[in-house]
């Protein structure tokens, strides 16, 4: 009698080590599901963010129709854009501002009292609040319309979320 309930108490020990190492094996499972789903949206977001930067770059709201290629952003469009507009087109949870780095180090921002005397455009603010950002800076040429001259500009887009 002893000998049989020795063999049911291990057997019964194997089904309880069978089943904790199943238990187990799916916890690892979702985790590693897990991790290549946040992996998958922070692409997401990289990828994103590009297409954003590439718009902004490309489109007709901000560059200068005299330049056929579509290579200048329009100081006076650039003081003007509507951000409210933009994120019609484009699409939430981005900020987008443009700049011309000074010597003197004060940046003036754009608006209609200050232009033309200014070299930083806030085309959507960035919050205020500490958040993830994919961020993109990319130079640009910026045509000075009142002194019909060209400068160099660093354009800065960012989309809300974690990179890669």
């Amino acid at each position: 009698m002893r000998l049989g309930q020795a063999h049911m108490m291990e057997y019964m020990m194997l089904m309880v080590f069978i089943i904790i190492l199943i238990f187990a094996f799916m916890i690892l499972m979702s985790v590693f599901q897990i991790g290549g789903m946040r992996t998958e949206e922070s692409e997401n977001v990289y990828k994103q963010s590009l297409i954003i930067t590439r718009f902004m770059l490309n489109t007709p709201y901000l560059n200068n129709p005299r330049f056929a290629d579509g290579s200048a952003f329009d100081d006076s469009k650039l003081t003007t854009i509507n951000c409210t507009e933009l994120k019609k087109v484009v699409g939430r949870n981005w900020f987008a501002f443009v700049w011309i780095p000074s010597s003197s180090g004060n940046d003036v921002e754009c608006d209609t009292s200050t232009y033309p005397n200014c070299n930083k455009w806030e085309i959507c603010k960035k919050r205020k609040t500490r958040t993830e950002t994919c961020v993109h800076e990319v130079p640009v040429n910026i045509y000075r319309k009142m002194s019909d001259t060209m400068d160099v500009g660093i354009l800065t887009v960012g989309l809300y979320g974690k990179c890669t």
